[in-house]
């Protein structure tokens, strides 16, 4: 798989830089993302979950494929999201009047 960028550019405001790729894999099928992550990220000396893949788009019958990819300058933080079981566990029953 040979990955080759089209066209790159920063976007300051969102604080990444964007990507539109040409990926060729002759003789194999459409590239995974987390691939063409790896592939990107040690490229550009950046962690993995810096790269975002928005899509890979493959005609059918070709070996060539166009990819959209953005680099993050921070990792993305994770934010837990309550459940709503634990929500429901945290509230006190009311009593019927």
């Amino acid at each position: 798989m040979q990955i080759k960028v089209v066209r790159e550019s920063e976007n300051a405001f969102f604080k990444r830089k964007d990507l539109d790729l040409e990926i060729a894999h002759a003789g194999e099928p459409t590239p995974r993302t987390d691939d063409i992550a790896a592939q990107i990220a040690a490229k550009y000396g950046v962690d993995k979950s810096q790269v975002v893949i928005e899509y890979v788009l493959t005609k059918k019958g070709s070996n060539e494929s166009l990819s959209k990819a953005k680099i993050l300058k921070d990792r993305p933080v994770k934010v837990e999201q309550p459940t709503p079981a634990s929500t429901a566990a945290a509230q006190p029953v009311q009593p019927a009047a």
